[in-house]
């Protein structure tokens, strides 16, 4: 190809053809072994081209001034006058051309290249085989644009890296492998509850929360006269209860107050519910409730307030930094997950993770949130501030959304004695019962007596009537002796008087016979009356007696059967108030294997309580010391993924001994070289490639040994 000189003054060996490729009479040629190679893994940032040449000077073995002149093309042998077994020795070349004398004043031009191949030609001709170094020839004359940075060093030494704790830099995914699992290098627990000296902290002893429909705290009366007063209910953390909601201090006077009232279960079987629950005074203030010493209750707060604000752990952040091996700590995406996490949880099963990265406040601030109004007693637990940028003070992040909770707390049953409440509930009915067999026997007792004294009054009126009959007969006959008597009397005196006129009629003589007969006649008829009299009184009293004698026997019959019904009555009265009262009595008795009935019920997890573990716990986690190693290494030689554009300080280096640079898109502002060469270039970042700043610490320094150069942000 014919140069592009349209005036050549053609005076010059080289002619019209001159190239520089050609190494003319008078070039200089330098041989040395330079730590990088033709792979362009490795590059040096020398800060002048003069820098460069003084350090190949302090390097060169030989120096050979060509006096002929060589054809150099690319990857054809150029030969030169040094031994085999001298040019075998070296790896790099430098050829320094003179001043050509052309029109247009040429400049002086350094060309480096590889030495790739080495032949033996003659004792002392050598053929050599060269690849232009790219970089180093051209590499002072270019400037970058901006470049889209995939990996590199820079990522480290961002000095705003840990802008919004690692958010906004540090999360780019790097595709590297962090194992299976998490360990856990530190914990932080708070508890909720404690029991003795838990963690030597006694303070939050476990209160009881009951609901109850009954007010605890009226007068009960006693089993003989209870009383049952409906709870007044109230407002309780903002939510209307028709119940009354009481807490004992601990569940010692819990039980205190349940064995005082365990015969007034009239009482105790309005408790609808009885909850062991975190101390209230955690949430409304240690001292803002005060606890009487017996073993009563209170009558829980109808204040709103619900919640406890603290920060769990100051500089939390520190506990990965401390963990890590100090060659690492500097490697702030460690701090960011997928590398680290933190878990909150309540070690009851739910726990939730945190990525650090979106925790927007140095010192853990936990937002604790209680609701111990029955039904469904949960306390929340949430990281406050999280994924959150905290513009706005009023954002304050996930909440109740990100949360993990504590719930199923114990819930207690409370047995209460059914005989004795059934007693209670039936006191009235049972004395109305014993009450009606009373007078039912006094009644039936009442109608036996007037029974008895009817029946009583009819023997003593049979009595009567048997007397006056009796009396009766003897007046009759009485009368009837008295009449025939007279009659008899009148009948003597007739037979007399017919006697004597009789005799008159015969005489003197017959008259006195007539009056003697009259006279006998008269006595034998006298005689005949008083015997006919005896006979009627014999009579009389045989009757009388007779009536008598029948009206005993059917007084004594009738006595007999009014003492037998009257005892029969009585009996019977007595047996039925007897069996009334055994039939009450026995449903006391029966009352006393009424089964007790339970308020409330048995629910809950009891194995937090036995466990003495009811806290909030931050778990720091961290890649295993293994991942750590292997990740870390890798961040230390190759750097952060980056992904943003980005124009590369003109002295490529953000780090100070060596800095990796891969890019996906390569800009050039100025390249004065050909265009193969400035794609060389590019393909030299766009495949990766470490920039060192001195070419001795290739390959032998600790990779840790390489600080971050200050200043640098994007």
């Amino acid at each position: 190809m014919m140069n592009q000189i349209k005036d050549p003054p053609n005076e010059y060996d080289f002619g019209l053809d001159f190239n520089y490729a050609l190494w003319t009479p008078g070039t200089s040629v330098t041989l040395c072994n330079v730590p990088w190679n033709n792979d362009y893994r490795d590059i040096v940032k020398f800060i002048s081209r003069n820098a460069l040449n003084i350090y190949i000077d302090s390097l060169s073995a030989a120096s050979i001034a060509i006096t002929g002149m060589s054809y150099v093309k690319q990857g054809q042998p150029v030969r030169i006058n040094v031994p085999f077994n001298k040019v075998i020795k070296y790896n790099y070349l430098r050829a320094s051309n003179p001043v050509q004398p052309i029109p247009g004043s040429d400049t002086t031009r350094d060309y480096y290249y590889f030495i790739t191949d080495v032949r033996y030609l003659a004792p002392n001709t050598t053929e050599i085989i060269l690849q232009l170094d790219v970089w180093q020839t051209f590499g002072f004359d270019i400037e970058f644009g901006n470049c889209y940075i995939e990996r590199g060093h820079i990522g480290i030494a961002n000095e705003n890296q840990f802008a919004h704790y690692g958010r906004d830099y540090l999360t780019i995914p790097e595709g590297l492998d962090a194992g299976a699992e998490l360990q856990i290098i530190k914990e932080i627990k708070e508890y909720i509850i404690t029991v003795g000296t838990v963690g030597g902290d006694n303070q939050w002893m476990p209160n009881v929360v009951v609901a109850s429909t009954v007010d605890l705290f009226a007068d009960p009366g006693t089993i003989d006269s209870p009383k049952l007063v409906t709870a007044k209910g109230g407002i309780f953390q903002g939510v209307p209860s028709g119940a009354s909601i009481y807490a004992f201090e601990n569940a010692q006077k819990f039980r205190g107050w349940l064995t005082a009232n365990q015969n007034k279960p009239w009482v105790t079987q309005g408790i609808i519910s009885a909850t062991i629950i975190p101390n209230i005074e955690r949430y409304w203030g240690v001292g803002g409730i005060t606890w009487p010493s017996t073993d009563i209750p209170i009558e829980v707060p109808t204040i709103s307030a619900h919640s406890k604000f603290r920060y769990m752990d100051p500089n939390w952040r520190d506990r990965f930094t401390d963990y890590l091996p100090s060659r690492y700590e500097h490697l702030k995406k460690f701090l960011v997950s997928p590398y680290s996490s933190i878990e909150l949880t309540t070690l009851t099963g739910n726990p939730i993770v945190l990525k650090p990265e979106l925790w927007n406040d140095a010192n853990a601030p936990v937002v604790e949130m209680a609701s111990i109004i029955p039904p469904g007693q949960k306390i929340t637990i949430y990281p406050n501030f999280y994924n959150t940028d905290r513009v706005d003070v009023l954002t304050f992040g996930e909440t109740l959304d990100h949360a993990t909770h504590i719930g199923a707390f114990i819930t207690v049953a409370v047995v209460n004695n059914g005989a004795i409440a059934y007693l209670a509930a039936n006191r009235n009915s049972i004395a109305y019962q014993r009450e009606s067999a009373d007078w039912t026997q006094q009644r039936a007792l009442g109608s036996n007596q007037a029974q008895y004294d009817v029946q009583t009054q009819g023997i003593e009126t049979s009595r009567n009537l048997n007397a006056i009959a009796q009396i009766g007969n003897s007046g009759q006959t009485a009368i009837a002796n008295q009449l025939a008597a007279g009659q008899a009397g009148w009948g003597v005196a007739g037979s007399i008087a017919n006697g004597a006129a009789s005799g008159a009629v015969l005489g003197p003589a017959g008259a006195l016979a007539g009056a003697v007969g009259g006279t006998i006649n008269g006595y034998v008829q006298s005689q005949q009356m008083g015997l006919q009299t005896a006979a009627n009184d014999q009579s009389t009293a045989m009757r009388n007696m007779t009536m008598g004698a029948q009206n005993a026997l059917e007084t004594r019959q009738q006595g007999f059967v009014r003492d037998t019904n009257k005892n029969l009555a009585d009996w019977a009265a007595r047996g039925d108030y007897a069996n009334s009262i055994a039939g009450v009595n026995a449903k006391v008795r029966d009352a006393a294997m009424i089964a007790p009935s339970v308020s409330g019920q048995m629910g809950g997890e009891s194995i937090n309580m036995m466990s003495l573990n009811f806290a909030i716990v931050l778990r720091y986690k961290i890649v295993d010391i293994a991942a750590i190693r292997t990740i870390g290494e890798y961040w230390l030689r190759y750097g952060y993924m980056v992904h943003k554009f980005l124009q590369p300080p003109s002295s490529l280096m953000a780090m100070t001994k060596f800095t990796y640079w891969k890019m996906s898109e390569t800009y050039i502002k100025a390249a004065p070289m050909p265009e193969t060469y400035k794609q060389t270039i590019r393909g030299i970042f766009e495949k990766g490639v470490t920039v060192w700043a001195t070419p001795s610490d290739i390959g032998f320094i600790d990779i840790a040994d390489n600080e971050v150069i200050p200043g640098i942000t994007y």
